[in-house]
């Protein structure tokens, strides 16, 4: 199970539990639940040290200053139930909950945030701690977390980034990333979200992507092509947005192909591809 590296979690009643910690050093957690938590984020508890480090923050100079209120501020584990800190071998008990980052939403902010509210597996969303993105806590379930987490956080990102126009914040992908506390009194709770459901995305895509000729010893072109799903689900775009993506941030250069081969390889890797997904796409450029 790739980005876990945990042993066999239990399930929880959704909408269940969470650890809270009083600081994201801290090894020290007490229990809570899901619903506690959202009520103190609309409630004046946290207010003025929110208030705070959002003042600091946009203060040229303050950054350290800034970084020391977060610090002190309490966050929970949106996964679930930990023992003895927030590394992922910690975590006990899944909550069935995924939280997906909207960073840097700017003038969108509210916008984006009524989007969230919109998708049905959408638990809670609120403005975070910076005043500046989105935290989303998807419904999941636990079956897709033990299957391939490293694919369940790319899809369920992709899925919620396709539907509020916004990029997600790929590199908040490990399973027990902590969540701090913000202020927001109009954040948003659904009890009753429906678990997003994994699509069956086909291993072999088949819509053609052509990649840059290789130059043949005869002094021919050799035209290879990847193929991407041809499916109109959000949720399995992920892929083609991944080829998309990594065309126009990597673009042909003559004596250039291995390398580029290698680095497909580490890019789909990090997306949750298997080990033979990998094999056909890098064979690609054999």
């Amino acid at each position: 199970m790739k980005d876990t590296d945990q042993k066999q979690i239990a399930d929880s009643e959704f909408p269940g539990s969470v650890s809270e910690f009083p600081s994201v050093r801290s090894k020290t957690s007490r229990t809570i639940t899901i619903r506690e938590f959202v009520d103190t984020v609309r409630s004046d508890r946290y207010r003025r040290q929110v208030q705070e480090y959002r003042r600091l923050k946009a203060l040229p100079g303050h950054e350290a200053e800034a970084q020391a209120v977060k610090d002190s501020m309490p966050c929970i584990v949106p996964a679930g139930i930990c023992r003895g800190g927030h590394a992922v071998q910690c975590l006990l008990v899944h909550s069935a909950l995924l939280c997906i980052d909207l960073d840097h939403t700017g003038d969108r902010t509210r916008e984006v945030l009524e989007l969230t509210r919109s998708l049905p597996f959408t638990c809670i969303s609120f403005i975070s701690i910076s005043g500046e993105g989105i935290k989303v806590l998807v419904r999941i379930r636990k079956e897709d977390v033990q299957e391939d987490y490293a694919r369940l956080y790319s899809v369920v990102g992709s899925a919620v980034s396709t539907h509020v126009r916004h990029p997600y914040d790929e590199k908040c992908k490990i399973l027990t990333q902590p969540c701090f506390y913000s202020y927001d009194p109009e954040a948003y709770w659904n009890a009753e979200a429906v678990a997003f459901q994994m699509p069956e995305c086909p291993s072999l895509p088949d819509v053609p992507l052509t990649i840059p000729p290789k130059v043949l010893a005869t002094g021919q072109s050799k035209a290879l092509q990847i193929v991407v799903p041809d499916t109109s689900s959000v949720a399995c775009g992920f892929i083609s947005r991944l080829l998309d993506e990594f065309e126009r941030n990597n673009p042909f250069r003559r004596g250039n192909r291995n390398d580029l081969a290698l680095k497909l390889g580490r890019v789909a890797g990090s997306k949750g591809f298997s080990p033979e997904e990998l094999e056909k796409l890098i064979s690609l450029f054999s």
